[in-house]
């Protein structure tokens, strides 16, 4: 089951990263984001969905 849900997790990023590039190619802006979770991606790409999400967090952390 953890197998599964760690490739729903993997999948889900991938079309995540795919509707921002659409987005950006419609002109939203959002390249250096598209840039930032490409980089993520292939760093993080196999490992566990828990360990891989708690590093994509920091995306969503208010500045200090």
């Amino acid at each position: 089951m953890k197998t599964l849900r760690d490739a729903f997790f993997w999948t889900n990023l991938y079309l995540f990263r795919l509707c921002l590039r659409y987005m950006d190619w419609a002109g939203f802006g959002c390249g250096d984001l598209i840039d930032d979770m490409e980089r993520y991606y292939q760093s993080r790409k196999g490992r566990p969905a828990r360990e891989a999400l708690e590093g994509l967090a920091r995306y969503w952390e208010p500045e200090s």
